[in-house]
């Protein structure tokens, strides 16, 4: 409960100071700082079982990016919000999405992947590789809930609309097919010819769950090549 209490303490403390300095130019800190509170009181309810808390901290969380989002992107202060908000919306919002999933409460999940695909909407060019990195933050874990890896195929198949010559974002789409059952699909977008080990670790398992035991070997026999020269050592 004290932890709880000191959380709260200071999502209204730094939503405080966001507020007051609304007027002239929050700063890229505050701004970041205020997310960073509500993300942990968010995380804090829903790891001691307290949904209907977690719901209420999230409401006033989106509440409070809302209000940056309408102010921020506008004119000189839009790098202050992309240094505040553009990694923490697209690599922290979507595990908290699921951690609401894992708790059986599918609304909020679906709250928070409806607005963070309307604030990827609103950064113009930066658009791609905001879905991008949000789908990946979902997809490079296995066994995460249905829901969550459906998101992230919408959102990879968005990006590579967005920006179809980029790699990386069809690495995601692979990635992502192969997470949503769609093997013949990400066989399809992964590039056959890549040297990425993620690429071809997927392709391996695509083949394996299509029944292509030649082709899934020999993805793993290049694999293991691939591991063993210095780029990939780290």
């Amino acid at each position: 409960a004290r932890q709880a209490a000191l959380l709260s303490e200071a999502v209204d403390a730094y939503a405080r100071t966001v507020a007051t300095e609304a007027s002239s130019e929050p700063t890229g800190d505050d701004i970041s700082l205020a997310d960073e509170a509500y993300q942990a009181l968010i995380a804090f309810r829903l790891e001691h079982g307290q949904l209907s808390a977690a719901t209420q901290a999230l409401a006033g969380a989106l509440e409070f990016l809302d209000a940056q989002i309408v102010v921020l992107p506008k004119g000189r202060l839009y790098r202050e919000w992309n240094k505040a908000l553009e990694r923490p919306l697209a690599r922290q919002w979507p595990p908290l999405a699921v951690q609401f999933l894992r708790a059986g409460s599918v609304a909020p999940a679906e709250t928070i992947f409806a607005k963070l695909t309307e604030y990827f909407r609103q950064a113009g060019k930066r658009e791609p590789i905001l879905l991008n990195d949000a789908g990946w933050f979902i997809v490079v874990e296995p066994g995460q809930p249905a829901a969550a890896y459906a998101q992230a195929l919408a959102w990879a198949q968005r990006a590579v609309e967005l920006s179809p010559n980029n790699g990386a974002l069809r690495n995601t789409l692979g990635v992502a097919q192969y997470r949503a059952g769609q093997f013949a699909a990400a066989v399809e977008t992964l590039a056959p010819d890549s040297k990425h080990p993620a690429d071809v670790a997927f392709l391996a398992m695509a083949h394996h769950q299509l029944g292509n035991d030649d082709d899934a070997r020999q993805r793993l026999d290049e694999l293991r090549d691939l591991l063993e020269l210095p780029r990939w050592q780290d």
